[in-house]
């Protein structure tokens, strides 16, 4: 199940936007203006960034509802537009910080600008720009910012080249806001402005063109070509510009589009494509702004350049075309070009233009870019030719609308379908119409449904066209195309069917739906004869907001519906009931929509239940991907089947019978499907008919028991496949067992529910099968089969079936050594049902053949996994069920009537038990031994009383025990720490009373106190070389959290300890290095703490035992420099150079360090020339070696060197 359901964000957002408005109302006025100042120029000259970050991510917080920021959105725009010009007028102060505070502090300037734009992304540039000053005087004091200058006596610099992008877009948006003046600029261009540089403007500008006009051109120009969003700006201002009355009166317009046009051509000598794309974006809002006077005489040129640049397949124009940029404003462009050509009968338009022509050619162009690869670019034709409609005559309209209506229907084909009802007393036909749309193109499919949808938004498709429109819309309902991709290109033509759908139910009239023929809706279905074609699409958007995979989906059609039902009353059953149900919030949920929503719809009546059903079946919920979805849906279906409808069992069986061409996922589906079905009908009060179906259906419950839907060829699948084919056998056989003896109707079972000896057997070759391949699989999918087998088999063959599979066990017959475990899982959940039946002889033996072979799979040859298992049946069947192997031997021994077996097995299991303990085996998942030291672990905490172990076992235990304790996995120590905790008082023979300090006994984790404690209590020599075998992998190998503080309780125990327990240490240390076989496990960990200790502790060895033991240690130490782990090596190379500072050891020392000069890994020479460096007083003559040499080479340089020395310059060892 899921965790608890999350709120949707948008009730989240709605609740908390009253405290968040609030908060950012009262708090502005504070970050823009100094406190308790009534001076003019208060406004503050830096904000700290951390500040703007907070007003940014408040404005972000309301991206998804920008409505809820209008209340206070001419407030803040004008507070903000303030101070940013207070500042200008103000504060003649440059924008420089000193590098330590950019980081901390922004410029006021800038934080405004920061704040505007992020107000422009949520709200939107045109309600934002609205509320900017439009004072004219405030164009010159924009553009001197701009300019980065100011009017004579002012200082002030704001240098361009340091402004940020967000500070370019607001100025030049402001900019384009103050062209809007409706009078001529030259009345408010100043003659004391800085004339700008002529080479900024790419046009000829005409000599009585105003100093302002010619600054507002620069800086179009300048930033048109820009890769940031300043360039929509700058393409804004532009276009007004060149659209005021004063500038058309002096062509400015013309010598704008003329060099807009030339430089389209001239495609191959730009360089960027953001120039062009600039370019074109003035061209269509030239088109887009500009009236018919002043676009006619350009029409014609303009669709020569676009024709020219489509046709041209020069390398620039491909790849300039490959942007979804510029094919979304070529369609821009042609819309306009069109809505022109529609309007253009006041004036002269060229003679070379046919209108009908250019037309023409314009849908074309746009019903090809309908199948775009990009959506914005589908979104634009698609509205573009919406637009277009509106001014269209009729007949063009239909003309429109068959086009896209037959492109809709080409490479779709459809198949009717009728699943019949098993005997003639049950549910009429269910007629099923399915269309393939393997061959369709996605992206054309909703390019054209989002035409067909806007048209319908703008209601420009006519009323004679709707039946064909309604019935392609409910078949973009149901496109779906199988894709391997997490965002499939389908959901987009299932969203534009739900904005079509909403759009017509909220542009077209009752009356003019009610008129629409059922049967186009939907051919075929059963319910047309008596319903309208409104309640048929309510009960198809029903299926999809309660069913359809994605959840944008899902609350486009929940929206589709609640328009269909509020604007057509008494049209649909149960309007005001579903969407109360199927509410926009309430299906956002996957989980929920399918298992509650789905369940109520189905119930209100069979329009709805014949859909809902119809859907579960689908790619929607049981053939879907996903298997989570699967199974909620199988779920939903056992509920519907048992609370709605019980009839609909024969479908499912029928469905079930022939899936057998099917996938791997859609049986799977319909496995888990028929039979929760089966159990909830098994479990549930069923009266009248519903027994009679039940009795009806003896014959098809029967036959499930033979047919399977899956073949042996299934398991040769992939693991996460073949799980899904066990899952599904599993789930159908443990039904079938529990149905055969299911609860009786008014009487004995009927014979052929009864199973005989050949489906009992038919079932457990079934199990057995699953069984062999299963692989990571949940147990209890496997378990609960097995549990119902045994309980529907007589006691001989119980023994039989038990005695076979702990055979199979011992003997290794498992065709995959992983599913060993799964076997030894099973088989004790078998144990536990024999149990309760078996008579005490028979229950002893098997019981006993059981330990033995969950003995033996504990060796230390046996998968990881199988141990775990094992150990955990040992301790359901050994320690919990009533045996008390450790407690109460006498009943063991007057329950099995021989002791000494039993004295045997516990033996081994103790010897075992050891082995788990010391279980390290690494695979490519890492420790997997972890999980048999922690069940070895759980089971000793179970096991009782440690005074009733041998010493000898209580030792190795405890010492394996204090090792765990401190090792490096954190989800080991705690285990072993919980076992110390319960110890706690009792009396160790090595170490006397073991006692456990208050403020240890309760602490989660260990820290330097517990690693202390746990070599304090392991400082003797039974205890101390096996606690060190865990220490060693914490202090030396560990995290850096745990090797600090393994490293600091390793210097805290030694500085409080005598001489001779140093010693023992560091003997038991370098025993450890010299005893075990080299793996990497034990011996790096082992030399890294060695190598600290001497390197940061003043070590002292007395005694010719030290000095041997020590040079040992060094004759052990070549047969590492063979190894290929780096760290291991330049640990070594530590122990040799801090041996060298003995007098004793320092030739031997020497010696070795100067073989690792020739060693195969450069980095291991360079750390020995290292190491000679700093401790030999001549080490300087090696900085002539190059280390990067051939051996042979390098040697010969060795031989030749001077003596390097052998004087130490300090001792560390001591005499």
């Amino acid at each position: 199940m899921d965790e608890a359901e999350p709120e949707d964000k948008d009730i989240t957002v709605q609740k908390d936007s009253k405290e968040k408005l609030h908060h950012i109302t009262t708090s502005l006025p504070f970050f823009l203006w100094k406190r308790n100042s009534s001076r003019a120029g208060s406004v503050r000259r830096y904000v700290r960034q951390r500040h703007v970050s907070g007003y940014v991510e408040a404005f972000d917080y309301f991206q998804e509802w920008p409505q809820l920021l209008d209340p206070i959105l001419e407030n803040i725009v004008r507070s903000l537009v303030s101070a940013f010009l207070e500042f200008l007028q103000h504060y003649p102060a440059d924008y420089s910080i000193s590098e330590t505070r950019q980081e901390e502090v922004l410029p006021l300037p800038r934080a405004v600008c920061k704040l505007l734009y992020t107000l422009c992304k949520v709200r939107g540039t045109k309600v934002i720009s609205r509320f900017f000053s439009n004072e004219p005087a405030n164009l010159e004091v924009i553009l001197d910012a701009l300019d980065g200058s100011v009017p004579v006596g002012f200082s002030f610099k704001l240098v361009p080249e340091s402004t940020t992008w967000e500070e370019k877009y607001v100025m030049l948006l402001w900019l384009a806001h103050l062209t809007l003046a409706p009078f001529s600029l030259a009345t408010i261009s100043s003659t004391t402005s800085t004339p700008p540089n002529e080479a900024d403007i790419p046009l000829e500008t005409p000599a009585s063109l105003p100093m302002v006009a010619h600054r507002l051109l620069s800086h179009s120009f300048r930033f048109i070509s820009s890769a940031g969003k300043e360039r929509d700006a700058a393409v804004q201002l532009l276009v007004r510009l060149s659209l005021r009355p004063d500038m058309q009166n002096i062509s400015l317009h013309q010598q704008c589009i003329r060099w807009a046009l030339d430089a389209v051509k001239s495609l191959s000598r730009h360089a960027s494509v953001y120039s062009q794309i600039g370019t074109l974006s003035f061209i269509a809002g030239f088109l887009r702004s500009g009236n018919d006077a002043a676009v006619a005489p350009f029409i014609s040129s303009i669709v020569d350049v676009l024709q020219e640049l489509i046709a041209v397949r020069t390398e620039d124009a491909r790849s300039f075309l490959q942007s979804a940029v510029v094919r979304k404003l070529i369609v821009k462009i042609y819309r306009s070009l069109a809505i022109h050509s529609l309007s253009a009968t006041s004036f002269s338009v060229d003679d070379e233009i046919n209108p009908a022509d250019l037309l023409g050619d314009i849908f074309d162009q746009l019903l090809h870019f309908l199948g775009d690869k990009d959506n914005p670019v589908r979104f634009a034709s698609s509205k573009a030719l919406s637009i277009i409609s509106r001014k269209l005559d009729l007949e063009m309209t239909e003309q429109l609308v068959d086009a896209i209506t037959e492109s809709l229907q080409e490479n779709i084909t459809e198949s009717t379908t009728q699943d019949e009802p098993m005997t003639d007393s049950h549910a009429p036909y269910v007629i099923k119409l399915r269309y393939d749309f393997s061959t369709a193109d996605a992206m054309e499919w909703h390019g054209l449904t989002l035409t067909l949808a806007h048209l319908l938004f703008r209601r420009s498709a006519p009323v004679s066209r709707l039946i064909t429109i309604i019935n392609l819309l409910v078949r973009a309902l149901h496109f779906h195309q199988a894709s391997s991709v997490v965002a499939s290109r389908d959901a987009t033509v299932r969203d534009a069917a739900c904005f079509g759908i909403w759009s017509l139910a909220r542009k077209y009239s009752t009356t003019e739906l009610l008129q629409i023929p059922t049967e186009t809706v939907r051919p075929g279905s059963r319910m047309h004869s008596s319903k309208s074609a409104i309640s048929m699409l309510a009960a198809e958007l029903t299926a999809t907001a309660t069913l359809d995979p994605e959840g944008n989906i899902r609350r486009g059609a929940s929206a589709a519906l609640q328009e269909l039902v509020g604007r057509h009353p008494d049209s649909v059953p149960f309007g005001i009931p579903l969407i109360q149900l199927v509410d926009y919030h309430a299906i956002g949920l996957r989980k929920r929509a399918m298992l509650d929503i789905s369940v109520g719809a189905a119930a209100f009546g069979e329009a709805y239940l014949d859909l809902i059903f119809e859907a579960l079946l689908s790619w929607r919920a049981l053939a879907s991907s996903d298997r989570r979805a699967r199974c909620d849906a199988a779920i939903s279906l056992a509920i519907i089947v048992e609370k709605v409808d019980l009839s609909l069992i024969h479908p499912l069986v029928q469905k079930f019978n022939d899936s057998k061409s099917l996938s791997i996922e859609e049986r799977h589906g319909l496995s888990l499907a028929l039979a929760w079905s089966l159990d909830q009908m098994r479990t549930s009060e069923l009266e009248g008919p519903a027994i009679n179906c039940v009795r009806d259906g003896e014959a098809w419950i029967y036959s499930l028991t033979e047919d399977a839907p899956f073949a042996d060829h299934d398991m040769t699948e992939p693991s996460s496949r073949r799980n899904l084919v066990i899952e599904a056998q599993c789930e159908m056989t443990n039904t079938l067992l529990m149905f055969s003896s299911g609860r009786c109707l008014d009487g004995p079972m009927p014979a052929k529910l009864v199973l005989g000896l050949r489906e009992l057997r038919s079932h457990r070759l079934l199990l057995e099968m699953s069984l062999n391949h299963a692989v990571e699989i949940d147990m209890q999918t496997l378990v609960r089969p097995a549990k119902s087998l045994c309980d529907k088999l007589t006691e001989d063959h119980q023994v039989e079936l038990l005695h076979d599979w702990l055979t199979t066990i011992e003997q290794g017959s498992i065709p995959s050594g992983s599913a060993s475990n799964t076997w030894i899982a099973v088989t004790g959940s078998v144990l536990g049902c024999l149990e309760k039946s078996q008579k005490s002889s028979e229950f002893a033996n098997m019981l006993s053949l059981a330990r033995k072979v969950l003995i033996s799979q504990l060796s230390k040859g046996s998968r990881p996994g199988s141990k775990v298992v094992s150990l955990d049946n040992l301790f359901m069947h050994v320690y919990d069920q009533c045996w008390f192997l450790f407690s109460l031997p006498s009943l063991m021994i007057a329950n099995f009537g021989q002791g000494s077996a039993h004295g045997l097995e516990m033996t081994q299991i103790d010897q075992a038990l050891l082995d788990c303990l010391d279980d390290y085996t690494i695979t490519a998942q890492g420790d997997v031994g972890s999980t048999v030291r922690i069940q070895a672990l759980k089971m000793l905490n179970a096991r009782g009383n440690p005074k009733k172990w041998s010493d000898k076992y209580r030792m190795q235990v405890f010492g394996r025990i204090c090792g765990l304790a401190v090792e490096k996995l954190d989800k080991v120590r705690p285990y072993a720490w919980a076992f110390i905790r319960c110890q706690g008082g009792f009396e160790l023979p090595w170490s006397g009373i073991l006692s456990v300090p208050e403020h240890l006994a309760v602490v989660q984790s260990p820290d330097v106190e517990c690693f202390t404690f746990i070599l304090n209590i392991s400082n003797c020599d039974p205890l101390r070389y096996l606690a060190m075998r865990g220490f060693v992998t914490s202090a030396g190998f560990g995290h850096d959290d745990l090797v600090h503080t393994a490293r600091t309780a390793l210097v805290t125990f030694l500085d409080s300890s005598s001489a001779k327990d140093k010693n023992c240490f560091y003997q038991t240390l370098i025993q450890l290095i010299r005893s075990e076989p080299y793996d990497g496990r034990l011996t790096r960990p082992s030399l890294e703490v060695l190598a600290f200790l001497l390197e940061y502790m003043d070590i002292r060895l007395e005694g010719d035992t030290a000095i041997d033991t020590w040079q040992g240690l060094l004759s052990h130490l070549p047969s590492l420099h063979k190894s290929t782990d780096i760290p291991t090596l330049e640990a070594v190379v530590r122990i040799y150079a801090a041996s060298m500072h003995h007098v004793h050891l320092k030739d031997q020392a020497y010696s070795a360090i100067l073989r690792l000069l020739l060693h195969r890994y450069i980095a291991i020479r360079l750390a020995a020339a290292s190491a000679l460096w700093l401790d030999q007083p001549n080490g300087n003559s090696l900085k002539a070696l190059d280390m990067n040499q051939q051996v042979p080479a390098l040697r010969q340089q060795i031989k030749a060197m001077v003596d390097i020395g052998r004087q130490p310059r300090r001792s560390s060892l001591g005499v």
